[in-house]
Formats: structure tokens, sequence, C-alpha cells
């Protein structure tokens, strides 16, 4: 991964996380507390090929699909 992916990689989190905490009422720290249990930046970062090319709606909706099948 090229270090522009990485950073790309890495906004996909951060807006992730923050779609998360709005559309579930949630406050930052918490959601990073369940992403880092469930190791969702490694999800994120593992599926960049396909969610940089998408919508950040729709990396928010690969997430919340993910931690309903948990």
């Amino acid at each position: 991964m090229t270090d522009k992916q990485k950073q790309e990689s890495d906004l996909i989190f951060v807006i992730t996380t923050e779609n998360y905490a709005t559309r579930h009422k949630m406050n930052i720290l918490n959601v990073l507390k369940l992403f880092s249990k469930k190791n969702i930046y490694n999800l994120l970062r593992s599926q960049y090929e396909v969610l940089h090319t998408l919508d950040f709606n729709e990396s928010l909706e690969f997430v919340e699909d993910y931690l309903s099948k948990e």
C-alpha cells in the first residue's frame, strides 16, 4: 500500500467513525472502543481497493453490516 493509499484508508476510517457516531448517537470515544474491539480499522484497510471507489456512506453501511453479523 502506498503512502497515498494509507492516507486515503485513514480518511475512510475517520469519516466512517464520525458517521457511525452520528447515526447511532454515540460519542466518538465509545465508537473507537467498539471499532478497536471489533478490529474495524484493519477490516476497512483490507477492503480499501473497493471502498475507496465508493461513497463514504457505503463504508458506513459495510461496517454496520459487519457488526450486525458479529
